[in-house]
């Protein structure tokens, strides 16, 4: 995707490429004349600052009540789990895309797919067996805390025109 920036600092917008999830039709990619294409993102400055600063708080309030032991759930490998199934469904539409619209795609376009999966797996693990993991989630829950926090930072600094 291609993003118009602006910021206090800067004179003119800039363009830069990040991926979106979210399309005026849900998060599925709008396509025209039956291939993938770049599209919309409906979403205004201020919900793209609230998902990003929500997203960020409830991962450090999970982590808090993790280190603090104060619940018997397995939080910590849930929250991953459903970051995994997020990146997932986010790439279903892509999959799509390739496998039936004729879209070229690259093998390291599938590297955050392949991430999810093994951390998907990770969870599925420790949730339905004998392994724990506590250092494997943590290094996964702590990774994806500080993007969320660098999302929400980035977010709240650079006002985000639209999404092209």
């Amino acid at each position: 995707m291609f993003c118009k920036m602006t910021s206090r600092s800067l004179p003119a917008p800039v363009y830069f490429a990040v991926p979106s999830m979210f399309t005026s039709e849900g998060i599925y990619p709008v396509t025209l004349s039956g291939r993938h294409s770049l599209h919309l993102c409906t979403m205004s400055n201020i919900t793209v600052i609230a998902m990003a600063w929500l997203g960020f708080i409830v991962h450090l309030v999970v982590g808090l009540v993790a280190l603090r032991r104060l619940g018997t759930l397995p939080l910590v490998p849930v929250v991953n789990g459903a970051i995994a199934l997020a990146i997932l469904a986010y790439w279903v539409p892509r999959w799509y895309s390739y496998f039936f619209q004729g879209i070229t795609w690259y093998a390291s376009d599938q590297a955050f797919p392949l991430y999810a999966l093994a951390v998907l797996g990770l969870c599925v693990a420790t949730l339905a067996g004998p392994f724990k993991g506590p250092m494997l989630h943590g290094l996964v829950f702590s990774f994806h805390g500080l993007l969320l926090l660098a999302a929400a930072l980035f977010f709240t600094f650079f006002k985000m025109d639209r999404l092209i």
